[in-house]
């Protein structure tokens, strides 16, 4: 598969693909929460409650993304003798609600096909963002019983706004 793509899109095919990527996850710094200089939004405990932003070229609206994902460790999070690794991050569903004018545009999940293209695309650039995102959280940081209860699998949500870029 890997010689047939470098023979239709050439040999930099991936590092093209990845370029193309972060260029489409840019997010808009002044209203993002980040862990330190790393600039990874902090989903554990966004304290001061401030929007997450994603600047995009294919949105024309601003759009506000509710979404559900899981998060699978490779130990239990009960045994803190272990190291913090994350196995998995899926997005589970998520909801797109059009702000001009207020309605909802979609609820889509991981187990039902997506029929329209757009929806396709947001559901690909937040299932990346999010993944992104989930792997790198200080999960160190969750409270005990928050630990406990769950083992090696944590079920998350969290509310994004992707914005046309400017």
């Amino acid at each position: 598969m890997v010689k047939l793509l470098n023979q239709k899109y050439g040999l930099d095919i991936f590092q093209g693909a990845a370029d193309k990527v972060d260029s489409l996850h840019k997010i808009n710094p002044p209203h993002m929460s980040c862990l330190s200089d790393t600039c990874i939004t902090f989903l554990i405990d966004n304290r001061d409650k401030k929007r997450i932003y994603i600047q995009d070229s294919c949105i024309e609206d601003t759009l506000r993304i509710r979404y559900r994902v899981e998060i699978t460790f490779e130990h239990s999070l009960v045994d803190t003798t272990k190291p913090i690794v994350v196995k998995s991050v899926n997005l589970i569903d998520m909801d797109i609600h059009s702000l001009n004018p207020p309605h909802i545009i979609a609820s889509l999940s991981n187990l039902t096909p997506i029929e329209s293209p757009l929806q396709q695309y947001i559901w690909n650039l937040c299932s990346a963002k999010v993944a992104y995102w989930y792997r790198f959280q200080p999960y160190n940081e969750l409270p005990r019983g928050e630990r406990i209860r769950e083992g090696n699998t944590l079920y998350m949500g969290a509310t994004i706004w992707l914005v046309p870029e400017s």
